[in-house]
């Protein structure tokens, strides 16, 4: 209770899981604690090792940045399975209009194809998938993005195929 906690923007995935979470410890979102909105992982770092907020909910590499850079402790991360009850959901869907589906069969097979190798690339390869990430993500330093890929890499399922369960849940 009274904990600052940065986020990113109001209704995004990564605060209506911290939303989540919060009621999951018994919390109250609005009386309990103060949600903060910022831009992005550097000004979040800042705000942190500022003592301006107290935690930080954010997506990978921020948590492992600030985490190696000593200025907080990774405490939850989904992506590791630390609450396997939101484990089991579809996070990200691509999606194109029906008549789009319809006009473009090929293509619609050839991207859903693609983004399963992705994903199975990533749980298979990631050495390979550090390097790659490296070049989108190149002020991490490797020792951080390494742990990122471990995170994430049982994040992506087989061939990025949803469940029935997942779409459920």
């Amino acid at each position: 209770k009274g904990l600052r906690i940065a986020t990113a923007s109001p209704g995004g995935a990564v605060h209506t899981v911290l939303l989540y979470m919060l009621k999951q410890g018994g919390l109250d979102p609005i009386r309990d604690v103060t949600v903060i909105a910022m831009g992005g992982q550097a000004e979040m770092l800042a705000a942190l090792q500022a003592r301006r907020v107290d935690a930080l909910a954010i997506s990978p590499p921020g948590p492992e940045t600030a985490a190696a850079q000593g200025i907080a402790v990774l405490l939850v991360a989904l992506s590791r399975g630390d609450m396997p009850d939101l484990g089991n959901i579809a996070y990200d869907a691509l999606v194109t209009p029906s008549d789009y589906a319809e006009k473009n069969p090929d293509v619609v097979k050839k991207v859903v194809r693609a983004i399963g190798r992705g994903a199975n690339f990533v749980r298979d390869h990631p050495d390979e998938t550090q390097k790659i990430m490296l070049k989108f993500f190149d002020k991490t330093p490797p020792n951080v993005m390494r742990e990122v890929v471990e995170n994430l890499k049982n994040a992506f399922a087989r061939d990025a195929r949803f469940t029935e369960e997942m779409w459920k849940n």
